[in-house]
C-alpha cells in the first residue's frame, strides 16, 4: 500500500508540474504581465495540486483506518447512512448481514472518504491523529499548505475573482509560476514526511 500511495502521489504531482511547464511554454519569454487566460493554467494547477493532497490523505486513511481504534471508527457512519448519523439499529445493520464485519467497516470508510476533503492545516492535524502521526513531526510545510488551500478555495468558490476594477487591475488575482512551484514543493515535502512517519 505504501508504494502505491507514493507512486500515485508522484504521478499526480507530475501532472501539476506538466501544467506548470505548459504555462511556461504558452507564456514564452519576454516582458509584460501574463493575461488571465494564460494564468488560468496555473490556477488549474492549484486545484489539481490540492486534489493531490486530498488524494494522499484519503489513501492514507484507506490504508490505516480499517485497523484503527474504535475511537477513530466512532466518527464514521455506517455505510448507507448519512455521515452525520452515527447511531444505528439492527434494522440498518440487517441490510449488511451477508457481509463480514471487516467488509462493512471498509465500505463505511470508503463512503466517508468519498465525501471528505481538507480545507486547512487544522483539519489535517486532526486527521493525522487518527493515523497515529504527530502533527509536529510533519508540519514544516504547513504554512505553504495553508496558502495553497486558501488559494484553491478562492479559485473554486470565487473563480479567483478580484472585485476592484480600473486601469491596471485584472479581473483575477495575480498568480505566478514561482508561487505554484513553492506549493508543489510543500506537497512533495509533506508527502515524504508523512510517509516516513507511517508504520507498515
Amino acid at each position: 500500500m505504501r508504494q502505491q500511495i507514493e507512486e500515485r502521489t508522484r504521478f499526480n504531482i507530475g501532472r501539476v508540474k506538466n501544467l506548470l511547464q505548459t504555462y511556461r511554454d504558452v507564456r514564452g519569454v519576454g516582458g509584460g504581465r501574463s493575461s488571465v487566460h494564460q494564468t488560468d493554467i496555473l490556477r488549474a494547477g492549484v486545484v489539481l495540486l490540492h486534489a493531490t493532497l486530498d488524494d494522499l490523505l484519503r489513501s492514507v486513511a484507506r490504508w490505516k483506518w480499517p485497523t484503527s481504534s474504535a475511537e477513530v471508527l466512532a466518527d464514521i457512519a455506517l455505510v448507507g447512512m448519512k455521515q452525520d448519523v452515527k447511531k444505528f439499529s439492527f434494522k440498518e445493520l440487517a441490510e449488511h448481514r451477508h457481509k463480514s464485519v471487516a467488509q462493512v467497516i471498509s465500505e463505511s470508510i470508503e463512503q466517508c472518504l468519498d465525501r471528505s476533503n481538507w480545507n486547512d492545516t487544522n483539519e489535517i492535524s486532526r486527521f493525522l491523529g487518527t493515523v497515529d502521526v504527530l502533527p509536529g513531526n510533519v508540519n514544516q510545510s504547513f504554512p505553504l499548505l495553508q496558502e495553497l488551500m486558501q488559494r484553491r478555495h478562492q479559485i473554486v468558490h470565487r473563480a479567483d475573482r478580484v472585485d476592484a476594477q480600473g486601469q491596471g487591475n485584472h479581473r483575477a488575482a495575480a498568480i505566478n509560476p514561482e508561487l505554484l512551484g513553492a506549493w508543489i514543493g510543500a506537497v512533495e515535502l509533506f508527502s515524504a514526511d508523512i510517509m516516513r512517519e507511517l508504520v507498515d
